[in-house]
């Protein structure tokens, strides 16, 4: 079979994302990193060594979770490449990976929530308490619709990355801010002006 090159292995790599079902974040955001390392090496990536990664790492200073995020996406690139036997060697399998401190729950102190909440449009009101009584990430926030809050239960059915679900009571206060902000009869309940649901990604900046 003759020599696929680097360009190539990438529009590959991008359809066995796809096949597999993965998001289309999170197959745009290891696209944008490896398409950087290709465009920074001045040869294909498919030869990339495990030096020349490191180095490519080390252009920035980054901070250890995003160095830690950058070298998954790249793994996943090259690990892929191994199995579709484009490459014999994966060369992050001897990259340095950084030491992540333990993760822990920073939950907002109960008299700083209730000034934001004191503030906030019943919009914000909605995604304030979604994240403070429920946990919710912004992904789960844009999914929600009105079929998902089942009031009779006084449970909130939640989509995740990964098409992942899970259920969590749903607390009154929620219940009286999503009531007060208007529910639709169906469909996504935090919609723009379009009539579209809103991104995560705008959701967070909000």
């Amino acid at each position: 079979m003759a020599r696929v090159d680097g360009d190539a292995a990438i529009r590959m790599f991008g359809d066995y994302q796809r096949r597999r079902n993965l998001s289309p974040s999170t197959i745009k955001a290891r696209r944008f990193r490896i398409v950087d390392l290709a465009q920074w090496l001045d040869h294909d990536v498919l030869d990339v060594t495990t030096d020349e990664l490191e180095k490519w790492l080390d252009r920035g200073a980054l901070a250890p979770q995003t160095r830690y995020t950058y070298v998954a996406y790249i793994a996943a690139f090259f690990g892929w490449a191994v199995k579709a036997r484009l490459i014999r060697v994966d060369p992050t399998e001897a990259m340095v990976r950084p030491k992540l401190p333990k993760r822990v729950p920073r939950p907002w102190d109960e008299a700083d929530m209730g000034s934001v909440l004191g503030e906030a449009d019943p919009r914000m009101r909605c995604w304030l308490l979604m994240a403070h009584l429920c946990g919710c990430r912004v992904m789960e926030m844009a999914a929600l619709q009105v079929e998902d809050i089942h009031r009779d239960q006084g449970v909130v059915l939640l989509h995740g990355k990964g098409d992942k679900e899970r259920l969590v009571p749903l607390h009154p206060l929620l219940l009286d801010a999503l009531t007060k902000y208007g529910l639709p009869k169906h469909g996504y309940v935090f919609r723009r002006k379009d009539g579209k649901p809103y991104k995560p990604g705008t959701i967070s900046r909000y």
